[in-house]
């Protein structure tokens, strides 16, 4: 048994699964707090997809360790099927990717559900986060 991480160090080792990006084909890389510096790290994986419903699917089935969305993990971690690891180098990111047709760039109605698509995500965030803790 490996026992549990502490250090995103001791990942090596470990069973991961790892995201790709499915616009650019890229893994995702994984961000940790450690000290006062944010680090990227790209730990070997053995499996890696490109949804994150198949990424939760692989970890609840006992896949290995991986990096999602809090908000995605968190009903999961409260029904036991997901524990939190890393928790101390947890960095937290509000990321959003919107497409839409280019003709409508500048079109204030996509502007708004855009800020309200942050919103919404953020407020969704804050909640899953406080029912992790």
């Amino acid at each position: 048994m490996r026992g549990t991480p502490k250090h995103p160090d001791e990942l090596e080792g470990h069973d991961t699964v790892t995201l790709r990006y499915q616009s650019t084909g890229q893994a995702m890389r994984w961000p940790f707090r450690i000290g006062d510096r944010v680090v990227e790290r790209l730990p070997a994986s053995g499996l890696t997809v490109d949804a994150s419903d198949a990424l939760i699917a692989i970890l609840v089935a006992g896949g290995g360790i991986g990096l999602c969305a809090t908000f995605l993990a968190a009903p999961h971690v409260a029904r036991g099927d997901l524990v939190p690891v890393l928790s101390d180098h947890a960095v937290e990111r509000q990321n959003i990717t919107a497409l839409w047709p280019e003709s409508r760039r500048t079109n204030p109605a996509v502007r708004a559900f855009l800020t309200h698509l942050q919103q919404v995500f953020e407020a969704q965030m804050e909640a899953a986060a406080r029912d992790l803790s």
